[in-house]
Parts: structure tokens; C-alpha cells; sequence
């Protein structure tokens, strides 16, 4: 009994470990260089306070710009690979500013729930000054996957809301401690460990909660058969807005694949979209 006890409590901080993992692979490769693409970028240093991180991100500028958008990105990564699933945006008048989260590349620290969750304040409103700073047009903001999950709590809570035209949940879960219990249980050395994830896993960041207060237009994108988050996160996200919304259902079995190069139908049905806010 004691060494079963024993064991027990060595394990708990694996899987503490292992939940933090599902959410949280940052690295600090240089996936694409923008220049190397023909993109130029400014480079934007700045901190949710004196006492956080410094925070890293990149601003597309455009001249005459229509709007900007601000891409809260997925768990895996940094935003040199990711700002490419939305920069061509910058061709038809859009700005472009993504960040890193603490920990992602060149941004200092190590995410947590709640230090990921003060790098999102901090980044609406630089983004924000950003977009005044620049003119006026269509302030928006863009999240995949994890990113969506922070970007509706940091969006709920921040104090210009009202200044954005559109919010965008792409391939976005409700429920941390879902997705986490759901992908402790698809890795074998973990699965039967899983049911911890309800319990040492917060959800006070969830999606779930801030969508319900939403009155700005929501775009929801989810595939069917993503193989990461499950469809029915979407579908939740959708039917818990109270405002106008859409749902655009996807058949291709991606996971934030909606605007990959084979995909100019939805680039097109995407700026249609920006064109009626």
C-alpha cells in the first residue's frame, strides 16, 4: 500500500507535465523567413507590465489599409510558420500582426494558463494602437485552435471590445480539461491517467464561458473530421454565441486548413466576408 502510494505521487507530476504539454510546444526555429517569401515585417516588442516577459511579435504593414486583423496562433510552433495561413491577406489591404505567447520564439518566459492569458490582453491592445496608429478601417481578431480558446477569454475580458468587427474561431476547443483528458487518452502511456486531466486541469480560461457573452459577429470554421479537435467543439462554440454568426463546415479532414493553397474558394469567401463588416 505505501509503495503504491509512493508511486502515486511520483506520477501525479508526469501527468501535470503531460497536460501542459498538450496545450503548450513552443519552440524557437525560424520556419519562413517572410523576406525569403517577399513579405516585409516590423519587428514589435512589448509586455502585458514591468514585471512580465517581454513579448515578441510581427506587424504586416499595408499602405491605405482597409483593416487588421490580430492571429492569436495554435500550441505548437511560433509565428514563424504560422503568420503564413493568414499574410496573403496583406495583398488585397489587410494588416497582419501575430505574436508569440511567453516561451515562443523570441518572446522570454514559459507559458502558463494565466501568463498566456495576460500575453493575450497585452496583444489586443498593441495590436489595437497598432491598427489606430496606422488609420482607421476594420479592427479583427483571428484564433486557431489554442489560440481561439485565448483569444475569446482575453476578447471577453478586454475593455475595447467594442471597437472589433469580427472574431474568428478556427479549429477551436470549449474545454481545456476535455481536449486535455482526450489526448492523454490517445497516447498509450498515458491513457489511463486521463481522468486526472479533469482534475488537474483548469478551466477558467475556457471558451466555453466567454462565447457566451459575445455580441460581436463570430465566424466559427471547424472540419468535420479534424483530427486534433474534435468537430463537435465547433459546433458548441456556434450554438453558444448569441449574436450574428456563421459556421463555415469544412469536409477535408485538416486541422487550420482553411485558407492552404489549394483552398482560394474560402480566401475568396473570406475577403467577401471582411468586405460586408
Amino acid at each position: 500500500m505505501k509503495y503504491s502510494r509512493t508511486l502515486g505521487f511520483c506520477l501525479v507530476p508526469f501527468v501535470f507535465c503531460s497536460c501542459t504539454t498538450v496545450f503548450y510546444q513552443p519552440d524557437r526555429y525560424m520556419y519562413y523567413p517572410p523576406e525569403l517569401n517577399g513579405y516585409r515585417q516590423e519587428n514589435i516588442y512589448f509586455a502585458a507590465n514591468r514585471e512580465s516577459p517581454r513579448l515578441h511579435g510581427w506587424f504586416f504593414r499595408v499602405p491605405k489599409p482597409k483593416g487588421t486583423l490580430v492571429l492569436f496562433h495554435g500550441n505548437g510552433e511560433n509565428l514563424s510558420s504560422h503568420y503564413a495561413s493568414l499574410v496573403w491577406l496583406t495583398h488585397f489591404g489587410y494588416q497582419l500582426f501575430v505574436f508569440d505567447y511567453r516561451g515562443y520564439g523570441e518572446s522570454w518566459g514559459d507559458p502558463s494558463p494565466e501568463g498566456v492569458y495576460q500575453d493575450g490582453m497585452a496583444a489586443l491592445a498593441k495590436a489595437l494602437e497598432l491598427h489606430h496608429g496606422t488609420g482607421a478601417g476594420k479592427f479583427m481578431v483571428y484564433g486557431q485552435s489554442l489560440g481561439g480558446a485565448v483569444a475569446m477569454r482575453c476578447f471577453a475580458d478586454f475593455k475595447d471590445k467594442q471597437e472589433a468587427k469580427l472574431v474568428v474561431m478556427d479549429s477551436t476547443f470549449t474545454s481545456y480539461r476535455d481536449v486535455a483528458q482526450e489526448t492523454l487518452a490517445h497516447f498509450w502511456l498515458t491513457w489511463i491517467f486521463s481522468p486526472l486531466a479533469r482534475v488537474l486541469v483548469s478551466d477558467r480560461f475556457a471558451t466555453e464561458d466567454a462565447v457566451k457573452h459575445l455580441t460581436t459577429r463570430l465566424l466559427v470554421i471547424h472540419d468535420l473530421h479534424d483530427p486534433l479537435v474534435r468537430f463537435d467543439n465547433g459546433q458548441k462554440i456556434y450554438d453558444l454565441a448569441p449574436g450574428k454568426k456563421d459556421f463555415w463546415k469544412l469536409d477535408d479532414g485538416r486541422h487550420i486548413g482553411v485558407f492552404a493553397l489549394d483552398s482560394a474558394s474560402y480566401r475568396k469567401k473570406f475577403l467577401d466576408l471582411l468586405e460586408t463588416l
